[in-house]
Order: structure tokens, then C-alpha cells, then sequence
């Protein structure tokens, strides 16, 4: 039966393996791994005396701030990241204070990693068409997640996940219609491979300055760099689950706060983050 489960969920997702995982991770395997994780603190917590207490929170929020360092490390030399990490700060400035800035922080790091630099390589007449075909389905795949966030990714039946199927955050108004435009265009990707591949070969180039001129980015960066973002961003994406989790790290509400305000970019360099273990 779970093997069945299992292949539908695969199949739903289109055979994509990512999102199917996702799923199972958030709806099988993370609950039951907070469940022993909450009875292990509680039991932990029983047994121990203040002062043990008091010296656990010390050195949970060390190894916290260490693993801050050595995230904010992995970007710390590469001049084209900080001005990447610099451009995430300024763009996010302007929601303060209506959402988390961090989340803010983060959805500017995954809308270049995610969705600038990759709608530049796919557009790129080098790449092959079956490749760029493969990302321009998230167009038509993005209305679907929209509807099924309502009910079918909704488990705990939260109102919140009606709500954002009614409206989207309105953060990039003109990238918006930008993309809105480009799904208007794009032909049927199975039915009309060549048209579509003509249209990518004559108006590709166009688009790709047209979106660099929108984000105020070069959408240019090379697959070293493109490497160290990703383990730049799932370091700090990880290191914010942690802070957000019922899990056995210990720190102070100040700690916590104070850490996720420098997660995503606000002072990358590692002197700056790293404290005394």
C-alpha cells in the first residue's frame, strides 16, 4: 500500500522527483522525527538541573553561531556573492516591517538561484531544447500547485493555505507581469516543440535582458559560484529550521531572534558572525 502511495504521489508531481520527496519528508517522515525529538527534550529536560540547563544553552547557542560562521564562510571570498548578498538586502528592505525579513531574504535568494539564473541557462541557445522545455513546464505547473496548496498540500487544514490560493505576495509587480507575459507566448511545450524552440532561438535573448533589467541583476554567474549559492542558501535554510523547530537546541529567545536576523545575507562576512566557542 505505501509502495502504491508512494508511486502516486511520483506520478502526481509529474514524475519529478524533488517535489515527490518533499512531500513524503513533510508528511511522513518530519513528524515523526519531531515527535522523537519533542519526547527526547522533554525527557532531557526532567533530568537535568538548572546549571546543567544553563550549560547546555551555552553551548547550543555557540554551535549555533558556529554554524552561522561556517555558512556565511562559504560566500565570504567571492566577491560576485557578496554583491549577490548585497542586492538581497536591499530588496528586502523595503517589506520591513510587514513580513519576517528573513523570509523576505530568502525569497530573494531563491528568486535569483531558482528563477533568474536558470531561466537565463535555459533560454541560452546552447542548452538543449529538451532542457529548456523541462523548465518552462514550471509555468504551467505553477498554477497547479497554487490550487492543490488549498487542499490536496493542506493537511492541517489551515485557512492560511486557502488565503494564498486566493492572492500571491505582490513583491515584483512588473516581474510578475513579465512572466505573465512570457506563459502568454510560450507554445504548447509537447505538441509544438520546434515553435516553441523557434521561439526561444528568436526572442530568448530578448527576454533574458528584459528580466536582468527588471531583478537589477546580471543573472551571471559561473558554476563554482552557482554551487557555493546553493550550499550557501541550505545552510542558512536549515540553520532556520532549527532556530523554528521544537528540537533539543536550547537558546534564548534573544539568541534565537538575534541569529535569524543575520540568517540569508545580513552580515555575511565570518567575522562578523563568528563567536567564541
Amino acid at each position: 500500500m505505501f509502495e502504491a502511495l508512494v508511486g502516486a504521489i511520483y506520478l502526481n508531481f509529474e514524475r519529478n522527483l524533488s517535489p515527490a520527496r518533499d512531500w513524503l519528508v513533510n508528511h511522513f517522515i518530519k513528524p515523526s522525527v519531531d515527535e522523537l525529538k519533542e519526547l527526547e527534550l522533554t525527557e532531557k529536560e526532567s533530568s537535568e538541573d538548572s546549571s546543567q540547563t544553563a550549560s547546555t544553552v551555552n553551548a547550543d547557542e555557540a554551535t549555533l553561531w558556529q554554524k552561522k560562521a561556517e555558512a556565511d564562510a562559504l560566500i565570504a571570498n567571492n566577491e560576485e556573492l557578496q554583491k549577490l548578498v548585497t542586492w538581497v538586502n536591499k530588496k528586502s528592505l523595503k517589506f520591513e516591517p510587514h513580513y519576517q525579513p528573513v523570509k523576505v531574504r530568502a525569497f530573494y535568494l531563491a528568486l535569483i538561484w531558482l528563477l533568474g539564473l536558470t531561466f537565463a541557462r535555459k533560454l541560452d541557445p546552447n542548452c538543449s531544447p529538451g532542457k529548456a522545455r523541462q523548465f518552462f513546464s514550471c509555468f504551467n505547473r505553477a498554477c497547479d500547485v497554487v490550487l492543490d496548496i488549498a487542499f490536496f498540500d493542506n493537511p492541517n487544514t489551515d485557512p492560511a493555505n486557502v488565503i494564498v490560493s486566493v492572492f500571491a505576495l505582490d513583491f515584483e509587480p512588473e516581474l510578475k507581469q513579465a512572466l505573465q507575459q512570457i506563459q502568454a507566448e510560450l507554445p504548447d511545450l509537447d505538441e509544438e516543440k520546434e515553435r516553441f524552440e523557434d521561439w526561444r532561438q528568436n526572442k530568448g535573448q530578448d527576454w533574458i535582458e528584459e528580466i536582468r533589467k527588471i531583478l537589477g541583476h546580471d543573472l551571471q554567474l559561473n558554476n563554482e559560484q552557482r554551487n557555493l549559492l546553493k550550499q550557501y542558501y541550505n545552510a542558512n535554510r536549515c540553520l532556520l529550521e532549527e532556530l523554528n523547530s521544537n528540537s533539543n537546541v536550547t537558546v534564548t529567545p534573544t539568541v534565537r531572534e538575534e541569529i535569524k536576523n543575520k540568517l540569508f545575507g545580513i552580515e555575511t562576512l565570518m567575522s562578523k558572525t563568528a563567536k567564541p566557542l
